[in-house]
């Protein structure tokens, strides 16, 4: 409800607004009396034209408005001040720009027959008048404080993702001491294997391409070929990461696979990464690759039994096991199109898993080339790596520590709900990072003095640490996303809202020219006015533009940008028309029907504002949990239908208006086309839902003056 009062000012504003367009056409009509109304409605006029009183009638109606501002402003002072600061910027912005003034100016212009002149200072009252509109509807401080607090805590956990590979690298190569010649025959046996699956999973794609072509039915028997290739990329993404085939702790008895470090004396560990029991077998983590920047998987994001940080599951997304996994759920995927006979659906997901099986054999042979280089006993070495990786921590640390100190985040005010940044409260995972610094800086010391056991056992101890950072930071951001869902979904029925009142507005004057014109008034001053007309279509199409990039950044709905899209078409197609001065019946369903667009996203938005209340504070119970869409699955649906309804409607109402002769103009032949692909689009549609995917069509609007 926070935002109601200044929204209910600025459609009056609108009103405003479109109040003046049709001034300048009013103008040269012969001076008349005006139409007597009660004087409680409108005040006494100096004017003796229509154009030049109905002027007069809008700079009152705008006074009333700026005392509307003053009362509200004080009534919401004490327990609203930020609202209230809005309020009294919009009557600052009224007054320093003398609008009402102007305004009458323009009234004695018009009563003059200075039809130039008032139109030239019109266009710039509209200006300001939009702006005023800003003023009370925009609230971008709010999304770009938001914003900002998210891009700082995505920064914060990729740099603690970052130290946590870093520290598996470190702590790899300190379980490895003495195991060069071991780690390097498993490292050449897992970059074979992987060769074998891309080259397998290369044939499965060329298997689903063939099938795509001869329809569904073929589709289907890829489905067995695609699941071999999948629990082959699962193996091997366990054996990289040490989860399987691992011999013991180093006296032949068989590892709990707890992850767990070595208890100090030096033996290797039972799933910490350490070697095997010299068999030759690489236990489960040794000799483990990196995650490409040379950190190794056998510890990289995995948590170990007992760890704090069971969220964060499975391998480091940046290892080459973390690559592997991910090349194994694009695999399911493409098992479960393959199933469904989706061919194409597949073959997008094929094409990722390839792509994540390469990106891990390039990690593979990163690693297996640095660890070459390295000597064999190399403590000093990995002391050093490990001073430059505390240095880091301490980096990150100081950072937090600096946002903690200035109340909020880069400059922006703190205290968000759940937010510990606000009145100089550390900053999530703070405490955790400066921890691990301290454990990494224990480990260095221990290098040095050659205690292989020691080491492993604080670095591991940093790395649970890091984890534990990595939960807080993910768990409020979970919180913000949510928050900056409500607001986005808040911003586009804003705008929506603001498009549907303007479009209002539209289609009265333009079924008012219509009429005119019928009657048989149709001259230079209503050629002007429908002019001005198409140019404010425009601009409402450079508005729906807008929100459509704002729709296709979000990325999670299917219909929604499609139905955005074509809303933006159909204004430019109606400004397109009223250009050509065409102002007949077809011109006013289109206007129309793009009303009934706004109305059915307006009330698509609404669902999902309810939907996402209700949900309120779920997403933040796991991290680890996907965005939820930006609409619901149901309310795209109904979009869907009325997008055919609407096709059956304008087709009906242009056979209505088309002439008698085959030939068309350009403007009419246009709109068939319009009506073709409007009907090919909404079959389009249907099969994205069923396929799961959108594919973007951004095609820019020429001059299309974007709103300010």
């Amino acid at each position: 409800m926070k935002h109601v009062l200044r929204t209910v000012l600025a459609l009056a504003i609108v009103g405003l607004l479109f109040a003046q367009p049709a001034l300048v056409g009013a103008a040269g009509e012969d001076a008349k009396p005006a139409t007597p109304t009660k004087a409680a409605d409108k005040p006494a006029t100096k004017s003796t034209t229509p154009a030049g009183i109905q002027q007069e009638h809008v700079a009152q109606r705008l006074k009333l408005l700026e005392e509307r501002f003053i009362e509200l402003a004080e009534a919401l002072k004490e327990n609203e001040p930020d609202q209230a600061a809005r309020l009294i910027e919009a009557l600052q912005h009224a007054k320093q720009n003398l609008l009402r003034h102007r305004m009458l100016e323009i009234a004695k212009q018009l009563d003059g027959g200075e039809l130039q002149q008032a139109s030239d200072k019109q266009k710039q009252v509209t200006e300001d008048l939009r702006r005023l509109i800003d003023i009370l509807t925009k609230d971008p401080s709010r999304l770009d404080e938001l914003q900002a607090r998210i891009d700082q805590l995505e920064r914060w956990k990729a740099q603690v993702q970052d130290l946590i590979d870093d520290e598996n690298r470190i702590k790899n190569d300190t379980d490895n001491i003495g195991k060069k010649d071991e780690v390097l025959a498993n490292l050449d046996k897992q970059i074979a294997d992987l060769e074998n699956v891309i080259k397998a999973q290369k044939g499965v794609m060329g298997k689903t391409q063939d099938a795509t072509k001869q329809g569904p039915r073929a589709v289907e028997r890829v489905t067995g070929d695609q699941e071999a290739v999948r629990k082959k990329t699962e193996d091997l993404a366990k054996e990289v990461a040490g989860q399987k085939g691992t011999p013991s702790d180093g006296s032949g008895k068989p590892s709990d696979a707890s992850g767990k470090p070595s208890d100090g004396s030096g033996k290797p560990s039972d799933g910490s990464g350490k070697p095997s029991d010299g068999s030759g077998k690489p236990s489960d983590g040794s000799g483990k690759p990196s995650d490409g920047s040379g950190q190794p998987s056998d510890g990289s994001g995995q948590p170990s039994a007992g760890s704090p940080s069971q969220g964060q599951s499975g391998p480091s997304p940046k290892s080459p096991a973390g690559s592997m996994q991910k090349a194994a759920e694009h695999q399911k995927a493409a098992e479960d199109n393959l199933a469904k006979g989706k061919g194409k659906a597949a073959q997008a997901d094929e094409a990722a898993a390839l792509n994540d099986l390469k990106d891990a054999l390039d990690k593979l042979k990163a690693e297996r080339d640095r660890i070459a280089r390295l000597p064999k006993e190399a403590f000093d070495e990995i002391a050093k790596d490990q001073d430059n990786t505390a240095d880091k921590a301490g980096d990150l640390q100081k950072e937090m520590a600096k946002a903690s100190q200035s109340g909020g985040s880069q400059g922006q005010p703190g205290g968000q709900p759940g937010d510990p940044s606000g009145g100089g409260e550390s900053q999530p995972g703070q405490q955790q990072v400066q921890n691990a610094q301290q454990k990494m800086q224990q480990a260095s010391k221990q290098l040095k003095g050659k205690d292989k056991g020691g080491a492993s056992k604080s670095e591991q101890e940093a790395i649970d640490e890091l984890k534990q950072a990595q939960d807080e930071i993910e768990q409020l951001l979970a919180q913000l996303r949510e928050e900056m869902q409500e607001e986005t979904l808040a911003a586009l029925e804003g705008r929506f809202r603001e498009m549907l009142e303007i479009q209002k507005g539209l289609t009265a004057v333009t079924s008012d020219v219509e009429e005119k014109r019928k009657a048989g008034d149709w001259d230079r001053r209503q050629q002007l006015l429908v002019a001005s007309l198409s140019k404010e279509e425009r601009q409402l199409a450079g508005m729906a533009d807008q929100a459509l990039l704002i729709i296709i950044e979000d990325g999670t709905t299917v219909v929604f940008p499609r139905i955005v899209e074509r809303l933006r078409d159909d204004l430019v197609a109606v400004s397109d028309l009223l250009r050509g001065e065409k102002t007949g019946e077809y011109t006013h369903t289109l206007q129309k029907e793009i009303e009934i667009t706004l109305e059915e996203l307006i009330a698509a938005l609404e669902k999902a504002q309810e939907q996402l209340q209700s949900q309120s504070g779920q997403s933040g119970q796991s991290g680890q949990q996907q965005q939820p869409p930006l609409v619901p699955e149901s309310a795209e649906l109904k979009l869907l239908r009325a997008a055919q309804l609407r096709v059956n409607r304008l087709t009906k109402s242009f056979d209505k208006t088309r002439p008698k002769s085959d030939a068309l103009d350009p403007a009419l032949a246009r709109e068939i086309d319009n009506i073709t692909r409007r009907q090919a689009d909404v079959a389009s549609m249907a099969e994205s839902i069923i396929e799961g995917y959108y594919q973007p069509n951004i095609r820019p609007i020429d001059e299309v003056p974007l709103p300010r």
